[in-house]
């Protein structure tokens, strides 16, 4: 029944609101990525959710075919370095869907301004990488969340960062490409997604175009990290990515705040950094084509080398942290 909402939301959206997808073919993949999550774990029916970095509120829409009331945060304004798109976006969507049980709320994820033991469930997906302190925001969960509740994050794998060099120089050859076809036969590349409105400014001179390079990326020839982690000199650094991003790593960061990690799954195989220079559109077909290969395998011991990796926690009762076996 949910399953089949969830079905009818996205053909509303793909057909009527493609132009508020973060990139083309984003709403498929997020309806693949709640029905993988819906297939693991389902929130309590009649519960209050509550979503951490809601984005452009589509997941918002489909999270919402489950709960009584859903609490859905993100910053304020629209903000790329964040990959923020602001509150408007989420809350026009959300209302062209008629989901009237949805609810937002502009707060940061390390500050959330919630009575503790307030939600039967919460939802961080492909956001808490983007929080400069995680502890904190994983802290704000707990205290947030009632006990016997459940948190799902979703994370990138440390085997993400492998394909961040493939997707860096896939998309320095895309640009060369872009450049030469402008300056010579003068083509206009397309925007590739939301936050790219000024991509199509490669008829700038060669020397500016450095410049902006080198400013996007100052740690070539290595990538950027894809989440907010920095070195000891504050600056951002794919190798601190790249070692705190290990599944054990981040079942560390949820057990340190007193989570207990009940379950955990691949969200993702397909290696979307190879795609994404190209078609972000092919990359989900693939994605889709695949879908019933990805629910066998995504509980198997490849989990540890997908792309995207999910975690579900739980917050104890009393009387469980009293008799768990390990404590």
């Amino acid at each position: 029944m949910k399953l089949t909402e969830i079905e009818r939301l996205y053909r509303i959206a793909s057909k009527e609101l493609k132009d508020k997808e973060n990139f083309p073919a984003h709403f498929l993949y997020k309806k693949i990525e709640m029905e993988n999550i819906f297939k693991k774990v389902i929130p309590k029916t009649g519960g209050i959710c509550l979503e951490i970095g809601c984005g452009n509120g589509f997941q918002s829409a489909l999270l919402s075919c489950f709960a009584k009331r859903l609490v859905a945060t993100d910053l304020y304004h629209f903000d790329q370095k964040t990959h923020t798109m602001g509150m408007a976006l989420a809350k026009d969507l959300n209302k062209y869907l008629n989901r009237s049980n949805v609810r937002f709320v502009a707060c940061s994820a390390t500050m959330l301004s919630f009575k503790p033991n307030s939600f039967d469930f919460i939802l961080i997906n492909s956001a808490l990488e983007h929080i400069e302190d995680k502890k904190k925001a994983v802290e704000e969960i707990f205290y947030a969340l009632c006990p016997g509740g459940v948190v799902v994050v979703g994370v990138p794998n440390f085997i993400t960062d492998f394909f961040l060099f493939t997707h860096l120089y896939l998309y320095i050859i895309k640009r060369i490409f872009d450049i030469v076809c402008i300056k010579f036969f003068k083509r206009k590349p397309k925007d590739a997604n939301i936050f790219s409105k000024s991509y199509n400014n490669s008829n700038r001179n060669l020397a500016s175009i450095w410049s902006s390079f080198r400013k996007n990326y100052p740690s070539f020839p290595f990538p950027v990290p894809h989440g907010d982690w920095k070195d000891r000199n504050g600056k951002l650094s794919f190798f601190e990515e790249f070692k705190n991003s290990f599944p054990w790593k981040w079942e560390q960061l949820l057990k340190s705040s007193g989570l207990r990690v009940i379950k955990t799954f691949a969200l993702l195989f397909v290696p979307f950094p190879i795609f994404e220079p190209f078609s972000t559109r092919l990359w989900i077909w693939f994605h889709n084509s695949i879908k019933k290969i990805h629910f066998v395998l995504c509980d198997s011991v490849l989990k540890y080398f997908s792309i995207t990796y999910c975690l579900i926690a739980k917050k104890e009762l009393i009387w469980e942290r009293e008799n768990h076996p390990l404590r």
